[in-house]
């Protein structure tokens, strides 16, 4: 598989930013758009609200972003800002897959909804080869809930040879660099890979089986953790503990990340 990286733009909680082009010699795809919804009452959805990217040749756009605001949601259909990749029909493998987008939803929503919201990458394959695109985002936040106090969802597609491309966390530009993340948890799930930017302090991390997390060399400080179902008991983890293994790693030239799990506090009182 092919990766190129970039540093990734927008917030995780306030996206506002269409999808970066997709450029190769002699023409250039767009990414997706950028949707922004604010209802007072009831949004109802019967269809797809989409800023996916769309597969063309060669070279894919990013997928867009869709920021809602509503009192609840309703309705049959469903929220995505998928990346996209052309049908590889040739030999050139060079031809990338375009990568997720961001969603970011406040309202009160019902369970239901959450599988239905998605900024997934891209896996296009051939002759048991292909090329990885890594997972957008898609913020989550109850409408009872303070700003920031939410949920950041990092799921890809679940195909085990799609955890190559990572997702950056946090965002360093284009309006990343203002997200507060210490209030927000995050979940990774079905096979995403995410790597951190710079050094993050958040309250939950939940992972799935087949996700990884790259440290980069930066620390990462979590009130709690659960590793495919399992609880972490408070204390510092590096890639090399069995806790973490297989699913924590630092790939930083110099490896000196670390998962800092505080755990809950406990209060007793005495009368």
């Amino acid at each position: 598989a092919q990766q190129k990286s970039i540093v990734v733009y927008d917030s995780f909680f306030n996206p506002c930013h269409p999808g970066a082009y997709g450029h190769d010699v002699g023409w250039a795809n767009v990414g997706g758009g950028a949707v922004e919804v604010v209802v007072d009452g009831v949004l109802t959805l019967n269809g797809t609200a989409t800023a996916s990217s769309i597969a063309k040749e060669a070279r894919c756009g990013a997928a867009g972003t869709i920021n809602i605001t509503a009192a609840r949601l309703e309705g049959t259909g469903e929220i995505a800002a998928n990346g996209s990749a052309r049908n590889y029909t040739a030999s050139d493998l060079n031809d990338g897959s375009g990568g997720g987008g961001r969603v970011a939803v406040r309202l009160t929503f019902t369970e239901e909804w959450i599988s239905k919201i998605n900024a997934k990458g891209f896996y296009a394959k051939k002759a048991g080869a292909g090329n990885s695109s890594s997972a957008g985002s898609v913020y989550l936040q109850d409408g009872s809930k303070a700003e920031g106090h939410g949920l950041i969802i990092i799921r890809n597609t679940g195909e085990a040879e799609n955890n190559i491309a990572f997702t950056p966390i946090p965002s360093l530009k284009g309006g990343g660099e203002n997200d507060d993340f210490r209030n927000a948890s995050l979940s990774v799930e079905a096979t995403a890979h995410v790597k951190l930017a710079a050094d993050l302090k958040m309250q939950n991390l939940s992972m799935d089986e087949g996700t990884t997390f790259d440290l980069n060399g930066n620390n990462f400080v979590v009130t709690e953790a659960n590793i495919n179902g399992a609880k972490l008991r408070a204390g510092v983890y590096v890639p090399t503990d069995e806790a973490v293994a297989g699913y924590v790693l630092d790939t930083a030239e110099e490896p000196t990340g670390t998962l800092k799990v505080i755990g809950s506090a406990l209060m007793i009182i005495v009368k």
